[in-house]
């Protein structure tokens, strides 16, 4: 008798519990706010903060390195010569003989500014190394159509914002493609 005195105290003590809870989370979970739910989503940003700046094609273009060393490069019968404007020596960088023009692209990240020559049959080089370092070597680069025109899209920055540009060259319908170096 008493061990089965023992069972209904701690099976009621078990309900009373319970029923205690219950209540509790009733009354306390009662509120009439409206949960927002919650969306990680991000738009994407507009193309209003992106400026279009056409590049001009040059026949001579002046590179300054990181050593303080000045070169002159320039078109000399289709072939590209890199003159030392210090020591006033001079090197072939590009020897194919069918260069027509220069142009000069700066991505703004680290200094990254390139030389492109476009040659006559509006192919693009590209030069391998940035143009503050002495070095100089290009490689082709591979469009489907033949260049006329180029133009770099670049965002305007803010104060934490990492440059962001892409170089379009444009076809001979006049559609613009983006050119990847």
């Amino acid at each position: 008798m008493l061990k089965s005195l023992n069972h209904i105290r701690i099976v009621t003590g078990c309900i009373t519990i319970f029923f205690c809870m219950l209540t509790a989370s009733i009354v306390f979970a009662k509120g009439d706010e409206i949960i927002t739910k919650k969306s990680f989503y991000r738009p994407v940003a507009s193309n209003n903060e992106y400026v279009d700046k056409n590049i001009d094609f040059v026949d001579t273009i002046e590179k300054t390195t990181t050593s303080g060393i000045t070169y002159d490069v320039q078109i000399v019968d289709g072939n590209v010569i890199q003159k030392n404007v210090n020591t006033n020596t001079s090197s072939k960088i590009y020897t194919k003989g069918d260069a027509k023009y220069l142009a000069e692209v700066n991505y703004y990240f680290d200094d990254a500014c390139y030389i492109l020559v476009i040659t006559e049959d509006g192919d693009l080089y590209a030069n391998v190394y940035k143009n503050n370092e002495d070095k100089a070597e290009f490689r082709k680069i591979n469009t489907n159509f033949d260049i006329d025109n180029l133009k770099v899209r670049e965002k305007e920055l803010g104060f934490y914002d990492y440059p962001d540009v892409s170089l379009f060259g444009q076809e001979q319908d006049g559609k613009w493609k983006e050119i990847k170096l």
